[in-house]
């Protein structure tokens, strides 16, 4: 895969930034998720409309006569549209705005809490959900291994894992290495010829938002 050029984390608050002085109206940017196409965007008329309803577009698209753009205009793919009010306060009413892709300088990424049912080679996406790793029996520890120095696990009793404590094998005792699946915070990509999702950040995450710096980042923004 090609190495690609992401907004870091102050590009993206100047983006942010540049986004809340364009929308004032707005008190709070809230993603509700991605959508396959415009079609499938909620009713602007609904119940709990308001302005500042982000969402990204997966496919590439055509405005309609419910956007600021007016009808026709091309969406690129993984667009976000968000919800303004072209009304007044007393009277909304409420219109689509192609954001475009903030999230890259030059590739589109996307984001959720679930990662894409069917990527294309090369696709990023950042990943918003819940943390998950692997676990895997170590076959044979050796005498002189460390459970606490290699970082190993042990079962908890309830289905889930706890850093070992012990300083040697303890015989009857299983432990596990882990292994990250999905990093809140972290972008990937979805690698073709092995069908799995590639952190671009490498084993040391160097590319990884955590979840306290998206909390600080917005809550800054829109207190």
């Amino acid at each position: 895969m090609a190495t690609k050029q992401y907004l870091d984390k102050a590009g993206l608050k100047e983006v942010l930034e540049k986004l809340k002085e364009k929308f004032a109206d707005i008190e709070a940017l809230v993603f509700q998720g991605v959508v396959q196409d415009v079609a499938s965007l909620p009713s602007l008329s609904g119940a709990g409309m308001r302005a500042g309803l982000l969402y990204t577009i997966q496919d590439e698209d055509v405005t309609t006569a419910d956007f600021v753009e007016g009808a026709g205009k091309t969406i690129d793919p993984w667009s976000e549209v968000v919800t303004v009010n072209v009304g007044t306060a007393a009277v909304p009413s409420y219109k689509w705005y192609v954001l475009g892709n903030v999230f890259t300088i030059k590739d589109k990424v996307g984001f959720g809490t679930a990662f894409p049912a069917a990527p294309f080679d090369g696709q990023a996406f950042l990943y918003l959900g819940a943390d998950q790793y692997s676990y895997t029996a170590v076959a044979s520890p050796a005498a002189t291994d460390d459970p606490a120095v290699l970082g190993w696990y042990v079962s908890d009793g309830s289905g889930g894992y706890t850093p070992a404590t012990d300083h040697a094998p303890v015989a009857g005792t299983t432990y596990y290495t882990r292994e990250d699946v999905a990093i809140k915070g972290a972008i990937y990509e979805w690698d073709d010829t092995n069908s799995e999702w590639v952190n671009v950040g490498g084993a040391d995450r160097m590319n990884r938002i955590t979840e306290a710096e998206i909390d600080d980042l917005f809550s800054e923004l829109w207190p």
